[in-house]
């Protein structure tokens, strides 16, 4: 397995691909080390529930609460997951990456959006330095993504 690969699932600390052929898009998985495993000679993916994350009484992502304490008030996932990308909140643990992907590496170059437009609605990411977030919308009219770059006050 090659770790060049950009589509491969790769160790955390990115020195060995766990995974470099289809089959995993969508799910959680653990990759547990050999050494750790009942045979101790080889490792299979082991893919996560969902189920946890999950509550039939919501149906939207705006239904989706978080407790804001110095503002007293409720927020959506997405405001939060928008708080911890700008650094309105500070993300002690990590957990940004792993709520959603974000980060220069998700910019779409234009000669690549043309290309492979699906990769355009991938990005997400906040320049502290310009004080912009570059994300991708759907043009309606044309139904192809396009990259937007935000001014955040």
């Amino acid at each position: 397995m090659s770790e060049l690969n950009p589509m491969a699932i790769n160790s955390l600390n990115k020195t060995v691909a766990l995974a470099d052929r289809g089959g995993y898009s969508g799910s959680i998985y653990i990759f547990p080390k050999v050494e750790n495993t009942p045979s101790r000679r080889y490792s299979a993916p082991i893919m996560l529930s969902e189920k946890f994350f999950r509550n039939p009484n919501v149906t939207s992502p705006e239904e989706v609460q978080l407790y804001d304490k110095q503002k007293g008030i409720k927020k959506s996932f997405p405001e939060y997951i928008y708080d911890l990308l700008v650094g309105n909140v500070e993300d002690r643990y990590g957990i940004l990456n792993i709520i959603v992907n974000n980060g220069d590496h998700t910019s779409v170059s234009n000669k690549l959006a043309k290309k492979a437009n699906f990769l355009v609605a991938k990005q997400l990411f906040f320049d502290p330095e310009t004080n912009t977030l570059r994300l991708g919308v759907k043009n309606e009219n044309t139904g192809r993504y396009e990259s937007v770059v935000l001014k955040v006050d």
